[in-house]
């Protein structure tokens, strides 16, 4: 995934870390760069499901 942020600021990621960081940014966008159809869905759906910089306490699944 590659998330990037309303300034143009990009890092690319995986679907965990990719929806941590989504979470956590105003505006952020997420985009495919490699991996199975759909998992730039997934990750904008799980970081609906987080809080901003839940990543200590809630991805530890």
């Amino acid at each position: 995934m590659r998330i990037v942020d309303r300034a143009g600021a990009s890092t690319a990621g995986c679907i965990l870390h990719g929806a941590v960081l989504l979470a956590s940014l105003d505006g952020g966008r997420v985009y495919l760069l490699n991996g199975p159809a759909g998992s730039a869905i997934a990750v904008y759906r799980l970081a609906r499901e987080l809080s901003a910089f839940d990543f200590p306490r809630g991805l530890g699944r």
